[in-house]
């Protein structure tokens, strides 16, 4: 089993943490393991990508999301923006968004989800 990267951080007012929060906070790192996700994939051939961001006031959804992005854009690869849809991080959520994206006209080969829900 490889270890997700740690940081040990006080990150107040975002995302999870309000700013009057006053704690520190063991925060799993999930914007390195979405870029080599994504850098995996690209080297796999795929390079149209949809995203199913989650909320963006919740750290582990943003970090995933730039993770992601960032992973794609050190292969060149940039994503519309109209391929990224924010939404809950629920199975509710995931199922709406897949549901509209579905109804577009994406050439999209990946849909990257932050969130297994």
């Amino acid at each position: 089993v490889r270890a997700c990267p740690v940081r040990r951080s006080r990150r107040p007012g975002r995302g999870d943490w309000p700013a009057d929060a006053g704690v520190d906070a063991v925060i799993v790192a999930s914007d390195d393991p979405a870029a080599t996700l994504a850098r995996a994939l690209h080297n796999r051939g795929y390079r149209w990508f949809a995203l199913l961001a989650g909320p963006e006031n919740q750290l582990t959804a943003h970090d995933r999301r730039d993770g992601f992005l960032a992973g794609l854009q050190s292969c060149g690869v940039t994503v519309d923006p109209s391929a990224i849809i924010t939404c809950g991080f629920t199975r509710d959520g995931g199922y709406d968004y897949v549901k509209r994206f579905l109804e577009t006209e994406s050439d999209a080969q990946v849909m990257f989800a932050v969130n297994e829900a």
